[in-house]
């Protein structure tokens, strides 16, 4: 029979599951959020008891554990991961802009934004902004609004749709990676190499979203890989730009 799954496997995984496991911390994360949805009573649309045990038969037949866990948790397995904030989000998945970017490399609001962004906190973005342009280069950082997602069935129970987890505004710092589909790196191969990068940024910016994207930048010509991450406003509001300049040391104190 042929196997057939419904995201396409992942490739090269040896690496960042070794560092999982090789951490304690993750470890725990991943078990939690794992156990968090398992026991989620604001799940809504069950699947019937067809459409479940069609669901886990297809799965089985097909070894694929992702269509399981959707069923059981709506999470796939590397849904939960990111949502152990222990490996990041894709940039722009499914074909959805998240990040979205609202303003330009100057720090000023995007005309098609302004009636989604209230004065007060565009007025926090520029506090930061303007610090950080008086002391060093802002060019890297934007107001943005951004949202944690994962993946469940729909209601005939075989399309699969995004599930938007938590939405929040605020500063955008966006860092240029080498290029990992030059070196064809596989998502999961890119993943373990920022796996320093993105494990200090969450151990010490615990709440920030953090993404990641092959080769999804271009500057000056040439194409690299981006990191973005989002402080939100609403939870780091008080420590604002102390967060964001530890940020920017995590992200670039790694050349």
């Amino acid at each position: 029979m042929e196997e057939k799954t419904i995201f396409s496997r992942e490739e090269n995984t040896e690496a960042l599951f070794q560092k999982i496991l090789s951490d304690p911390w993750s470890c725990e994360r991943l078990q939690d959020t794992f156990s968090n949805d398992l026991s989620d009573e604001d799940i809504k649309d069950p699947l019937s008891p067809e459409k479940f045990a069609e669901m886990l038969l297809s799965s089985y037949n097909n070894r694929d554990l992702s269509a399981l866990l959707m069923g059981i948790c709506r999470s796939t397995v590397f849904d939960l991961m990111r949502n152990s904030s222990i490996i990041p989000y894709r940039l722009n998945a499914d074909g959805k802009e998240n990040p979205l970017i609202m303003t330009d490399e100057n720090g000023i609001l995007l005309p098609e934004h302004r009636k989604m962004v209230s004065d007060k906190k565009y007025k926090h973005f520029l506090e930061v902004y303007n610090d950080i342009n008086e002391t060093g280069i802002a060019d890297d950082i934007y107001f943005a609004r951004a949202y944690r997602y994962k993946h469940s069935y729909r209601e005939n129970g075989t399309d699969v749709k995004q599930d938007v987890v938590d939405r929040a505004y605020g500063v955008l710092l966006v860092c240029p990676f080498s290029d990992t589909l030059e070196s064809k790196k596989s998502e999961a191969q890119a993943y373990a190499d920022i796996w320093d990068i993105m494990s200090s940024l969450e151990k010490s910016i615990p709440g920030a979203f953090v993404f990641y994207g092959q080769g999804a930048l271009i500057k000056d010509g040439k194409r690299y890989d981006e990191m973005a991450v989002l402080i939100p406003d609403h939870i780091f509001s008080k420590n604002l730009k102390r967060t964001v300049k530890k940020a920017k040391a995590i992200l670039y104190g790694r050349k």
